[in-house]
């Protein structure tokens, strides 16, 4: 609708396999920030005041204040979503393709990810097993990469999840 008011014929992207990554991108980033924003200000809340207060007595500026006074303040939490959003890595978000896909089936081989195989398996009548398998095999792998990220985490003298 937006082209049209400028005269262009109307498009929709969604159904377009070379934009369709590039919205999917787009929309997860605006999900994230807006999670990370709360996680992040709720940290930033716990800082005691007095700590800026005496680095700017000691000559400390804004960028002072964010590396002796933010950073440590809000350290643990870093690591806490770091170790969190390991697991992430694995996960392909499905929920989310098949939410802004609509049922369509325009840009089928673009958005074929572990979800949808094991999805697909589960309608076209092979079973539970594929699915769970896949499933399996995803939560295996975020697991492993949840227990790496907290171990280096451990070991740069921050605290860990377990």
């Amino acid at each position: 609708r937006f082209i049209e008011l400028f005269g262009g014929t109307p498009k929709s992207f969604t159904l377009d396999p070379d934009a369709f990554y590039a919205i999917l991108i787009c929309s997860e980033i605006v999900k994230e920030v807006g999670w990370g924003t709360i996680i992040y200000m709720s940290a930033l809340s716990c800082i005691d005041g007095e700590l800026y207060d005496a680095c700017r007595i000691d000559g400390g500026g804004m960028f002072r204040q964010a590396i002796t006074v933010t950073l440590p303040g809000i350290m643990n939490v870093i690591m806490l979503q770091l170790i969190l959003d390991s697991a992430n890595i694995v996960r392909d978000n499905y929920e989310q393709i098949m939410a802004m896909l609509n049922g369509s089936g325009a840009v089928g081989d673009t958005t074929t990810v572990v979800g949808s195989i094991g999805f697909n398996a589960i309608l076209s009548g092979e079973g539970y097993s594929v699915a769970t398998a896949l499933g399996l095999i995803q939560g295996l792998i975020g697991l492993g990469l949840v227990l790496l990220t907290n171990k280096i985490a451990k070991k740069s003298g921050n605290e860990g999840v377990l």
